[in-house]
This record gives C-alpha cells, structure tokens and sequence, in this order.
C-alpha cells in the first residue's frame, strides 16, 4: 500500500501521482482519475464500502451516531453526508427528522442509494474538495472516511471546503483511519482541522492491536488468492523486500499454497470471532489503550464548529508612526 504523506493512513495501493510531476496532474484529471477508481470498485466489490461489515466498521458507525447526537438535535436540520456510499448512515440521520443530501463521487453508490431506500434523501453526485454544494447551507455536514483518499495537496482544501458549506453556527463531523506503522498521525490531523475549526471533542478508537491481530490471521488467505492471482502476487511481492519477498514468493506458489487452506481452515472460528465478534473488539481495544495509550489509536471521529474570525481588540492594533520612514520605504 501507498502511503499518504499526512501519516494519516495507508490507502489506495496506486499512485496517482506522476514520477516525473510530484504535484500530479491537474485537479480536474485526479478527480475523473479518482472518480474511476471509485466506479471500478463499486463494481467489482460494493461489500468493501459497507459500514456494517465487520464489528470494527459497525462500532465506527455507532460512535459516530453517538457523538452527532449528543450534540445536535436533527429535527428538520439540513444536513449534507458527503462520501456516503450506499447511504446507511444517510437514512440514519433522514429517520431522526434531518432533511439530507447524500454526495458521492461514485455514481454506482448512488445507484446503490437510489435501489435501496431514497425517500426524502437527495443523492449528489460530488467529490471533495471542491464540491458544487452551495454556501453556508448545512447545520450539519457529515464527512467521515475521506480525507484520507484525497492527494496530500487537497489536505487544506478538504476542511476549508467543509467550513464553506455549513452555516455560521453549523458543526462538522468528520472520522479518518490514522496509519499505526507511523508516529505523529493523529496529531497532524488535528492541526489540520485547527485552520478552519475549534474541536469540541474528539474520539479515538485504539484498534490497532486488533487490525494487527486480523492481519496475521489473514495471511494464509493473502497467500492463497496470491497463488492463483499473478497481478495481485506480483503487487504484493513489489511491496515486500529481499528475504521477505522470496518468503512470500515461496508461501505463494502452487505447491505451498495447499498446505494454507489447512492451516485456513483451522483458524477460520478465529477469523469469524475477529470480524464479527464486539466484545472480543472492544476487549482488545482496553488492552491496546493500556499498553500502548495514544500509539494505538487507529481512528478517530471530531465534531467541530468554524473558527470564528478574530476582530483585534483596540490595544491590539498597531500604532501609525506618521512622518517617520520605514526601514523599507
């Protein structure tokens, strides 16, 4: 996998960047780029956008709710959920009493939206950061998971686009994954958002002893579809060097393969425990916040309201020295 250069999470496994051009392309070719992937994806596999796939993604989701509600009431408040894929959390906030724009950059999520359940929701068809939604509209908008897609260049223009849309006593509710194989994540996240908005709370979630443990249990899985997919081998192998590319080279090949699908089969109640159980979920995130405390956070979900414009005090302003010349003058 890529790594994004905020440190906040290791995503898309291609670079969209030009070798030659480490500013890209122009802002209009990423996101027809960007909005590709997105359909290909949906496509291939619309199960990975679920929020209510596994026990980690479902608890996201709840603290999510949780923290948009002790701070909001949604009666009637016009919201917008950017990034909202098949639109679960939409109708969340739609049956609260919100009225709500659901914006995608994929028109197949809003396909998904539309076959499901639409009734008083208005699919848009959008990407950040710079999105076509009107100004200063929105009590509340809900952006979770997406900066973390976006070019490091469009870091800035993510949360200033999100002041943009909501109104002058309006929140913002925005989540990311934080990458736990890097220090210093979480931290430039939250001054990102201190360009445009003052937190007023913040929660973590410290997963990363369980994403690790799931990792290790799905490598007999990676080394068997890696058997018998030659790209996603060859991606894998790319990503690995020396010794650990020729392990998994060996672990990789047809005649090792085999004896993965035992050893899969073994710790498949293990595996269905990891992403279905929450109490194991919530048992693993004690011990990880206590051993490891703030280097084992893996997300986090901020609620926010704009900063509000700094008019200088009297005594503050600075004082005309007329007739004298200035140093640059």
């Amino acid at each position: 996998m890529a790594q994004n250069r905020l440190n906040i999470i290791q995503v898309d496994q291609n670079s969209s960047f030009s070798k030659k051009n480490p500013i890209g392309s122009s802002r209009s070719a990423q996101k027809k780029e960007s909005q590709a992937r997105f359909e290909r994806l949906w496509l291939l596999d619309p199960e990975q956008f679920n929020p209510l796939r596994n026990c980690m993604q479902r608890e996201r989701l709840d603290r999510t709710w949780n923290l948009l509600v002790a701070h909001i009431n949604l009666k009637n408040k016009n919201f917008a959920d950017i990034g909202c894929a098949a639109g679960v959390f939409s109708r969340r906030i739609r049956d609260a009493g919100a009225k709500v724009d659901a914006v995608d950059i994929a028109e197949n999520a809003l396909k998904h939206l539309k076959e499901n359940d639409c009734n008083n929701i208005t699919p848009r068809h959008d990407a950040m950061p710079n999105t076509s939604l009107p100004d200063s509209s929105y009590d509340c908008v809900v952006c979770t998971e997406v900066i973390a897609e976006l070019s490091h260049q469009d870091f800035r223009l993510f949360f200033a686009e999100l002041a943009r849309l909501i109104k002058a006593d309006g929140y913002v509710v925005c989540s990311t994954p934080i990458d736990i194989n890097t220090e210093g994540g979480l931290q430039r996240f939250i001054e990102l958002a201190h360009t445009e908005f003052d937190i007023i709370k913040a929660i973590p979630s410290y997963h990363a002893l369980y994403l690790r443990i799931k990792k290790m249990v799905g490598v007999p899985d990676l080394y068997i579809r890696s058997s018998k997919d030659p790209i996603l081998r060859h991606k894998e192998m790319g990503e690995r060097n020396k010794i650990r590319r020729w392990w998994f080279w060996l672990n990789s090949t047809v005649v090792i393969a085999p004896f993965w699908k035992l050893i899969n089969f073994a710790i498949s109640p293990i595996k269905s425990l990891i992403k279905n159980s929450t109490s194991t979920l919530l048992s693993l995130e004690k011990i990880c916040q206590f051993f490891w405390d703030e280097a084992g956070i893996s997300h986090v979900i901020i609620i926010c309201q704009r900063r509000p414009l700094h008019v200088p005090e009297p005594t503050e302003m600075p004082i005309e020295r007329l007739k004298k010349r200035q140093v640059w003058e």
